[in-house]
């Protein structure tokens, strides 16, 4: 069973060194997950439960689940925020959320993220980055969470990757 650490907010700035798309922590022997993912399934749910906390959709909305699978070809270590995944879809004007009278397009970031039989982590005051230190070889399977209008019915599904070797800082 994967190792689930929830981590606050203050931990998180204190352990941590997290990117803005979600990356990972910085150790010296940091051996990072370089997963590409496959979209297995989307789904419109009433909501999900997790341990602490459960997910509904208010009026409007929707709860929508998007599996993804991939297969990890060497052990290494995931972490990243739980709102780093995103749904970009077109959002209608007049939309009680927006002033807008044109179209435009939206990104909502996930509420919530499931690896394997995990527990649910669900995005709240204190919880926001999602860490496993022990990926292993073969696969893997993850659910991400959003809570959407409930006009969306099509969108386009953005996760954090990272670059395929380190990026090295210049000094002046």
């Amino acid at each position: 069973m994967l190792n689930l650490r929830l981590i606050s907010l203050s931990l998180l700035v204190a352990v941590l060194t997290v990117s803005p798309q979600g990356l990972c922590q910085q150790v010296s022997d940091f051996q990072p997950c370089q997963l590409a993912f496959t979209v297995k399934k989307v789904e419109s749910v009433e909501g999900i439960r997790g341990f602490l906390h459960e997910l509904s959709a208010k009026e409007g909305y929707q709860v929508v689940l998007v599996t993804i699978g991939t297969s990890v070809q060497k052990p290494c270590r995931l972490s990243f925020s739980i709102d780093s995944f995103a749904a970009v879809y077109e959002q209608k004007p007049g939309d009680a959320e927006s002033p807008m009278t044109v179209p435009y397009i939206e990104s909502k970031g996930s509420s919530a993220v499931k690896i394997g039989e995990d527990e649910w982590a669900m995005l709240k005051p204190i919880v926001s980055a999602y860490t496993i230190n022990d990926i292993r070889t073969g696969p893997l399977e993850m659910k991400v969470a959003f809570t959407l209008p409930a006009y969306v019915k099509r969108f386009y599904f953005a996760y954090p990757s990272l670059t395929k070797e380190p990026l090295n800082v210049a000094t002046k």
